[in-house]
């Protein structure tokens, strides 16, 4: 047995951490911090690091060590069962070695295992369970196991023939910061940016160093995936001067000015040798937006739009807009295929997750299939989720890069033997939070099996000869990206800018920061809480509400307008205080007994300008009347705030024109008829002498008729009181 065991016993003088209780109250943490090689294979000498952390204040005795190996995981199915119920590893054991060594209290005691498959009796290819298996005396308690640690050792039986192709997809995402008035509302994106940062790391992962010649290798070949948004941001962040809310009060700041421009710079430098995939402008959840109604929404976010513009802007280069990746689940959304093939995608990154798996005794699905649109056939780029799913671990703790790596190449070991006679093609999706330091591990240990290659995202469809045939889930999984208590009201700002921007010529240039700001807040990659998207959704829902009193009524002096004529105009200012053009409908409606009529007036309004606008009005009567005055966009929305005005007028309208007329016309007509009579009367003969003594003042008619003689009248009697 070739069995070699080196212990070397460190005293933690003045920098011991303080002893904390082990899992199941065992008090030596095994630390396995490497094994080599990472993929056993017959006749190699396995060699397993680590260190031995006594975290109790009792010294650990009469240590003894040995490996247990359990029963071979030979499929992909036999790993995902680990993960939840760790198989027990006895099926085969090397001896008991015991160490001269006292673990001292607190203390840590490095070691080096090594050993052969044939001393584990390791046989066929799979991943095989190692447990390293500590006994010993903690203080006066009876010898017992004191510590224990599991690891992967994933094996070849003979080397796989055929090469498996792994493709990377490598996000470039965070949360958007800006709020609709472009001011940064949080400092992580500059955090993020600085050495050993999130966004730092995401870049020296896949970046090389030079070589000993001078010469600049090319990047690990990934394909990247951006969001423009980001890019804006850090370029705003690059040009110093940007405004930034701290404790609630907005600064001018430039601190994150150099490690934004030096991000950018080697960003650049990347972009120059590498694909780049455009997400939508801050990555929203476009399957949420298009199940309430927002298309249009969605479009103008799309990268053959507006956003689309910033690469090149930025980075300075062109992207390749022929594969779209939507957020998580979008994928297997009608209305998100169909839409992404409308404008001009002709691959998509899905989830197979979002498909029916394989049986279980179904080789992997090749990573290339096809969705059926609208638009015609899609061609589906298919990521392995538990491989994607692996680059999320934590490599925080101790021991945990070397079990990560060990349980990620087991993956590629056990699917690589499901087909060895054949290339195997593999497509890794990290999620858009991945952590960038797990993911380059996990990447430089692939880089280091021969029998494992990188191929290009672009060059995938290519190189699969026979697409898999998948069916994608129905119905679609209902997007939880953004809760309702943020959606319903971001939708209703959306429809808010719709209406205004009826009244404007060109809206899409003009509202690109608020369509921008939108999009910000209809982020799928919005930190854990609500507390972040209610708050931007709430900001950018007043900054919609604020666009109805950029244009408004100014109020006369004294509210009263005197009209001199019928049809004298009433003459309004209006103001547009944006700086765009906008059309707007002016109308004026009477409050109470209607005394006037005016007409509605469609009115351009010029950019930052007051502009007196004429309303025909024809008045009906005289007296002050009152009407109130509105504007409104051509969708009917109304903006500012409606003014009431009093109307003076003097002028008769047509029915006290009509009353007077007519009166006259009356008393006219009697005045002829009198004289008249007076006139026959006077040219009338007569025999009586007296006759032209008549007194004139009695009519005619009275004059003529007969005089009869009075009737006596009895005076009524007195009354006896």
């Amino acid at each position: 047995m070739l069995l070699f065991f080196v212990i070397q016993l460190i005293a933690l003088v003045g920098t011991a951490t303080p002893a904390r209780s082990a899992p199941g109250d065992r008090p030596v943490e095994i630390v396995i911090e490497s094994i080599t090689p990472e993929v056993g294979a017959p006749g190699t000498v396995i060699e397993i690091r680590g260190r031995f952390v006594n975290t109790s204040d009792i010294p650990v005795t009469d240590l003894a060590v040995r490996l247990q190996r359990g029963a071979a995981l030979d499929t992909r199915t036999d790993l995902a069962d680990n993960d939840s119920d760790p198989v027990e590893a006895n099926d085969s054991s090397t001896p008991f070695v015991a160490l001269s060594r006292t673990l001292a209290a607190s203390g840590v005691l490095p070691f080096t295992y090594t050993t052969t498959p044939e001393e584990l009796r390791v046989s066929a290819s799979g991943a095989y369970p190692l447990l390293v298996n500590v006994n010993g005396r903690a203080g006066s308690d009876p010898e017992s196991r004191v510590g224990e640690q599991v690891i992967l050792l994933p094996y070849f039986e003979q080397p796989p023939t055929a090469i498996t192709g792994l493709s990377w997809l490598w996000p470039l995402v965070a949360t958007p910061e800006r709020n609709a008035a472009a001011v940064f509302t949080g400092s992580e994106l500059a955090e993020s940016l600085r050495p050993a940062g999130r966004l730092d790391q995401a870049l020296a992962a896949i970046e090389k160093f030079p070589e000993t010649d001078g010469s600049s290798p090319a990047p690990d070949p990934v394909t990247l995936a951006v969001d423009p948004a980001l890019l804006e941001e850090v370029q705003v962040l690059a040009g110093g001067g940007y405004q930034v809310l701290v404790d609630g009060q907005q600064q001018t700041s430039s601190a994150a000015s150099a490690d934004a421009a030096n991000w950018l710079a080697r960003l650049r430098a990347l972009a120059a040798d590498l694909p780049v995939v455009p997400l939508p402008y801050a990555d929203p959840d476009l399957a949420a937006l298009l199940s309430r109604g927002e298309r249009s929404a969605v479009e103008r976010l799309l990268p053959d739009g507006p956003s689309g513009g910033l690469f090149q802007e930025i980075l300075g280069v062109a992207p390749v807009q022929s594969i779209a990746w939507p957020p998580d689940g979008s994928a297997a959304n009608p209305a998100v295929m169909d839409l992404l093939a409308e404008h001009g995608a002709s691959q998509v990154i899905a989830e197979d997750r979002l498909t029916f798996f394989p049986g279980p005794d179904q080789e992997t699905l090749e990573p290339i299939s096809t969705i059926q649109t609208q638009s015609g056939p899609l061609t589906a780029l298919v990521g392995d989720h538990v491989l994607s799913g692996l680059l999320q671990g934590d490599l925080t703790g101790p021991g945990a890069q070397a079990r990560a790596q060990q349980r990620f190449l087991a993956e590629l070991v056990v699917t690589a033997v499901e087909g060895s006679a054949q290339p195997r093609h593999l497509l890794l999706t990290p999620a858009r939070d991945f952590d960038p330091a797990t993911a380059g591990a996990l990447m430089a240990a692939a880089a280091r099996q021969p029998w494992l290659a990188t191929e290009e995202v672009i060059d995938l469809d290519a190189a699969v000869p026979l697409p898999a045939a998948r069916t994608v889930l129905s119905p679609a999984p209902e997007s939880r990206t953004i809760p309702e208590s943020q959606l319903a009201p971001l939708v209703g700002a959306m429809r808010a800018r719709d209406d205004f921007a009826s009244a404007m010529t060109d809206p899409d240039t003009d509202l690109l920061a608020l369509d921008r700001a939108l999009a910000r807040a209809a982020t799928s990659n919005r930190g854990p809480g609500p507390a972040g998207g209610d708050a931007a959704v709430a900001d950018v829902v007043a900054a919609v509400g604020g666009l109805t009193a950029t244009v408004g009524i100014i109020p006369p002096a004294n509210g009263t307008y005197s009209l001199a004529s019928a049809d004298a105009p009433l003459v309004l200012t209006v103001l547009n205080n944006n700086p765009f053009t906008v059309e707007v409908t002016v109308r004026l409606s009477p409050r109470g007994a209607p005394g006037v009529t005016t007409t509605n007036v469609v009115q351009v309004l010029p950019a930052l300008t007051r502009t007196t606008i004429a309303i025909p009005a024809n008045v009906e009567r005289s007296g002050s009347f009152t009407v109130i005055a509105s504007i409104s966009s051509p969708a009917g929305t109304a903006l500012g705030t409606p003014v009431q005005l009093r109307v003076q007028s003097t002028v008769y309208g047509p029915v006290a024109l009509a009353i007077t007329f007519g009166a006259a016309a009356l008393l006219a007509l009697l005045f002829a008829r009198r004289s008249v009579k007076y006139w026959r009367g006077r040219r009338r003969p007569t025999d009586d002498p007296d006759a032209g003594l008549a007194d004139p003042r009695v009519p005619s008619d009275v004059a003529d008729a007969p005089i009869t003689e009075p009737l006596l009248v009895q005076p009524p009697p007195r009354s006896p009181v």
